[in-house]
């Protein structure tokens, strides 16, 4: 609504608003994950590509009417802003608070986007949090006290975050009260059966869009049959992003081991492909 408004205030016109509200959350996905993969690769190349992939997935053209689910751009910034200031180095206010200020803002604007993504992006930061823990503190302990691993932040460091966890909640609580509130008058509740013939089973990540040029035929025969919302079956992320993963995931093993100097390059890619493989 907030992104929408200037361009209805000129327009006067919800079709041309939505529509390029929509285009806009290809671009704006995109761009946001070629921030974040920069951030953690330094490759300028990869970033391009890994915000190609993520802004035009397949899964994301079995949602074009579902605005709120294709403007997800404000999670990789999220995270951009979540790993600069896990692994921030000079760590002084100054530099702590516009990170957690971004950190937070972002977190608000994608949780206002969608409240799907309030759980989803909810879980995915308590993963990257735990493993950015046990990383760090694993290398702090192999490396020893020469090492510039700060596996505990300071007592300062972590009631500046929580206060921006309760800030970001108490701007929540005008939205979601309302929200609750219908919900239980109205009586808007799965069962446990919608939600089992909801969730993804192996082979929807391989089903695309029927519509899909490429993919869209072939993937057809491991479409859900049953399913009361097939839409919500199509899962396939792409060929290629998968065999560029299974390379990442192959290349970690043998370039990253820990020279007696912490990098913090090498931290990031363990986060994170725990988080992928979560």
């Amino acid at each position: 609504g907030v992104l929408g408004l200037p361009i209805f205030a000129l327009a006067r016109n919800p079709i041309l608003t939505y529509n390029l509200l929509l285009l806009f959350s290809f671009v704006a996905s995109a761009y946001s994950m070629y921030l974040f993969t920069r951030e953690l690769t330094g490759n300028g190349y990869a970033a391009f590509l890994a915000g190609l992939i993520f802004g035009f997935l397949p899964y994301r053209f079995a949602h074009l009417d579902h605005l709120n689910l294709l403007s997800i751009q404000w999670m990789p910034l999220c995270l951009l802003f979540l790993t600069r200031y896990l692994f921030l180095r000079q760590r002084t206010t100054a530099r702590l608070i516009p990170l957690l200020v971004g950190f937070w803002g972002c977190y608000l604007l994608q949780v206002l986007t969608s409240f799907n993504y309030l759980f989803m992006l909810t879980y995915i930061i308590g993963i990257v949090l735990v493993a950015t823990l046990i990383f760090q503190w694993k290398y702090a302990f192999r490396l020893g006290p020469t090492s510039r691993v700060s596996a505990f932040h300071p007592r300062q460091e972590i009631l500046l975050f929580l206060a921006g966890a309760c800030l970001v909640g108490l701007l929540l609580l005008p939205f979601s009260l309302p929200y609750f509130q219908a919900n239980q008058e109205m009586g808007f509740q799965r069962t446990l059966e919608e939600a089992a013939s909801l969730s993804a089973r192996v082979q929807d990540y391989l089903v695309a869009p029927p519509d899909n040029l490429l993919y869209g035929a072939i993937s057809q025969r491991f479409a859900s049959t049953t399913s009361p919302f097939p839409r919500e079956q199509v899962l396939f992320g792409g060929l290629v992003p998968a065999i560029l993963a299974c390379c990442g995931v192959v290349s970690l093993f043998f370039t990253g081991k820990l020279h007696g100097r912490f990098q913090r390059f090498h931290l990031f890619r363990l986060t994170y492909l725990a988080l992928l493989l979560v």
